[in-house]
């Protein structure tokens, strides 16, 4: 070893301010996502008392207003709120990545907007790592959400203990966020996380990039392979949950919580 190899204790005293830097940035970063979620509820609080204003003033007039007029209305009224059903009605569930939005449809659902069996689930884009993360999710109306894919199997039971939300958790990971295979972590997984469904989703990329899985000029042939892949690495992690955590049980077929699309 070198005499300008650094020492046990400077590592150590580096690595402490490194952590000191990175609270820093987070607690700065989740200052302004403080302020952005007031300014949010603020104007959302303001939207609500001009609506909650003129609405009833039209509702109070409509019966003044010449028949030609108030058959319009009704007639755009109607047409809105067609066409938002014809888009929800047919799904079980809805992807979502924002929190504002989450809120935003979560408000609808309980208004009747939107059907009362339609969960919402949570994209692994909206980057959610921890267990507050998951208990806001929660109480913002989530019925399922994804976490990050590359948290330990501490962190990932953090989350459980903060939510009681099911899990959907990437056991295999496209290259593009990070190619992670995590088949081996799959029975601890089950133990600490349940209820929770193991995502495959191996490949170049899922939505970007040269190779993405998801796109509508992806070839037949190479989705119908990758769906016999999906189903062999899924008999492989059923194996490995068995022989290392026989206590756990299978879902079964299409089960309540797993929320996905529906005819």
């Amino acid at each position: 070893m070198s005499s300008k190899d650094p020492t046990l204790s400077q590592l150590h005293s580096f690595l402490e301010s490194q952590y000191g830097t990175a609270q820093t940035c987070y607690q700065r970063a989740d200052a302004v996502r403080q302020a952005l979620t007031q300014a949010f509820g603020e104007e959302m609080a303001a939207w609500q008392g001009v609506l909650g204003t003129c609405l009833p003033l039209l509702e109070a007039k409509r019966a003044e207003m010449p028949p030609a007029f108030a058959s319009t209305i009704h007639r755009v009224e109607g047409e809105e709120r067609q066409s938002l059903r014809d888009v929800i009605d047919p799904l079980a569930a809805q992807m979502v990545i924002d929190e504002g939005l989450l809120w935003l449809l979560n408000e609808m659902k309980k208004n009747g907007d939107i059907p009362a069996d339609v969960v919402f689930k949570v994209s692994i884009y909206a980057g959610h790592a921890s267990a507050a993360g998951g208990h806001l999710l929660e109480s913002l109306g989530a019925g399922t959400f994804n976490p990050v894919a590359d948290l330990s199997l501490p962190q990932l039971a953090s989350i459980r203990q903060g939510c009681r939300l099911p899990l959907d958790l990437h056991i295999y990971l496209a290259e593009s966020f990070g190619g992670y295979n995590r088949f081996y972590d799959g029975p601890e997984m089950a133990r600490i996380c349940a209820p929770c469904y193991y995502k495959i989703e191996p490949g170049p990329a899922c939505a970007a990039g040269p190779g993405a899985l998801y796109k509508p000029w992806s070839g037949a042939d190479g989705l119908a392979f990758l769906a016999r892949e999906k189903v062999k690495y899924a008999q492989i992690i059923h194996e490995l949950v068995q022989e290392n955590f026989p206590e756990a049980t299978m879902s079964a077929i299409g089960p309540a919580d797993l929320a996905i699309p529906k005819p």
